[in-house]
C-alpha cells in the first residue's frame, strides 16, 4: 500500500511458507492481496474468512486498511451476506 511492492511480495512469500506450519488468518491474506493490488484475491480471501469464521470479520466494515475495497460493489454485497451492512 506504500508503494513497496517488492517488500510486500517478500512478506507474502514469507506468509506462504509460515502457513505450511501454522494457521494464518484469512483476513491477513485479504490485506496482503489488497496491498499487492490483487482485489479479486482479496475478495476470495474475505469469502474464505467468512467460511472459517475468522475473528477479524466483525471489523471489516471499519478497518481503514480496507477503504479501497468499500468502493467495489462486491464489498457491499459481502457486508449484506455478513449482516453488517449499514
Amino acid at each position: 500500500m506504500l508503494g513497496q511492492k517488492d517488500e510486500a511480495e517478500k512478506i507474502l512469500h514469507s506468509l506462504e511458507e509460515r502457513s505450511k506450519e501454522e494457521y494464518i488468518r484469512s483476513t491477513t491474506w485479504t490485506l496482503m492481496y489488497y496491498a499487492l493490488g490483487d482485489i479479486d484475491k482479496s475478495f476470495e480471501s474475505l469469502e474464505k474468512a467468512m467460511e472459517e469464521r475468522d475473528p477479524g470479520m466483525p471489523f471489516i466494515n471499519v478497518l481503514p486498511e480496507l477503504d479501497v475495497l468499500r468502493s467495489d460493489p462486491r464489498f457491499n454485497a459481502f457486508l449484506k451476506k455478513m449482516n453488517l451492512e449499514k
